[in-house]
């Protein structure tokens, strides 16, 4: 169900369209096309055309697709049933999503995001953004939400100075200010985030709620937190491998664990070229660049303030607990506060071998 065309076929083109009439439906429904396999261009769906969907797969141009969208943009409200759906097209299966814009509240269960409910293998976002809310109201049955800023969940492309400014909020696991759960054979580049995220009782992140994958130039400034008291893995960042980001938001909530300035829990991979200057607060296992760290963190540094609430074990300025890798060419300059045992000015507790790092102090910089 569309709202100009019902299906937009290979070879298809729809160029200049302008909706705003209001469009209802069941299953794969858009303000201007309720599929498309071939090219949307300067698809334009207005304010009153607001989008829903009883089912799955709902979009502000498109609610499934597998072309190309150029250069088109939602400003009506998003509403589905079920699962996929997002500012500009419901689910991205293959296809190409460059210039759009959504600035259209997008609400439904879990996968959804401000530009797309679910970016699959081979799906390219460029240049693209959200500036409206985007809000899951129920996990699935493993209770993940997987909503994003811009994608749900990501298994292509996320990049071309992309970004979000809008709040994303669900209840379940994989909630991020760009990707709510991002895969390892994805690429997430040269995108930000600026809006506030709220997520369930673990994964939570700045840019991803949870990447398996690399995470590359990028930044957050959003406020970072779980709605959930003892909630674990929040970062200001969050990823396997995060290179050249920083984060300046506030990320941590009452009696959590595992929450840092770049990552939560980062269990392998490298942590390169990043800095905090957020707030760190929370229970446990707390850091300004890593609250739990295996992997290696080269080059990186924290201004933030690092708060322990309550009988606070494992934290530090730079990572809580650092069980293995290595650290080199760290400082910090946040106040570390609140503990009770295993904190420390660059690690709390652990092995990892530790050069070129240093702290500062009252009278000065020292070397760890």
């Amino acid at each position: 169900v569309g709202g100009i065309v019902g299906e937009n076929n290979a070879g298809g083109v729809v160029k200049n369209a302008e909706n705003s009439g209001t469009v209802i439906g069941d299953n794969t429904v858009g303000g201007v096309a309720g599929s498309n396999e071939g090219v949307l261009e300067n698809a334009q769906n207005l304010a009153a055309g607001a989008v829903t969907a009883d089912g799955m797969s709902v979009g502000g141009v498109t609610g499934y697709n597998t072309g190309s969208i150029k250069d088109s943009f939602n400003n009506a409200s998003i509403t589905g049933g079920t699962i996929y759906a997002g500012g500009v097209a419901g689910s991205n299966e293959g296809g190409s999503i460059s210039g759009c814009y959504n600035s259209g509240s997008v609400t439904a269960q879990n996968l959804i995001g401000g530009i797309t409910g679910r970016n699959n293998s081979g799906s390219v976002i460029t240049g693209s953004y959200n500036t409206a809310t985007v809000t899951g109201t129920a996990a699935d049955s493993k209770g993940f939400s997987q909503v994003g800023g811009i994608s749900g969940s990501n298994k292509g492309t996320v990049n071309g100075e992309s970004y979000n400014t809008g709040d994303v909020e669900a209840g379940g696991y994989g909630v991020g200010g760009i990707i709510g759960y991002n895969y390892g054979e994805s690429i997430v580049e040269h995108v930000y985030n600026k809006g506030n995220v709220t997520g369930g009782s673990q994964y939570v992140g700045g840019i991803a709620g949870s990447s398996q994958g690399e995470l590359n130039n990028v930044f957050n400034t959003g406020a970072v937190a779980s709605g959930v008291s003892g909630a674990k893995y929040i970062g200001g960042i969050a990823g396997y491998s995060v290179s050249n980001a920083y984060n300046t938001g506030n990320v941590g909530s009452v009696r959590a664990q595992y929450v840092g300035g770049i990552a939560g829990y980062s269990k392998t991979g490298t942590i390169e070229n990043c800095w905090n200057s957020g707030e760190i607060a929370a229970s446990h296992y707390l850091g300004g660049i890593a609250g739990y760290n295996n992997s290696d963190i080269r080059n990186c540094y924290n201004e933030g303030a690092i708060i322990g609430m309550g009988s606070s074990q494992y934290i530090a300025g730079i990572a809580g607990n650092s069980k293995s890798g290595t650290i080199t060419n760290v400082y910090n300059l946040g106040e570390v506060t609140g503990y009770s045992q295993n904190y420390g000015v660059i690690i709390g507790a652990g092995d990892s071998v530790i050069s070129n790092s240093y702290y500062k102090t009252d009278t000065g910089y020292k070397k760890y």
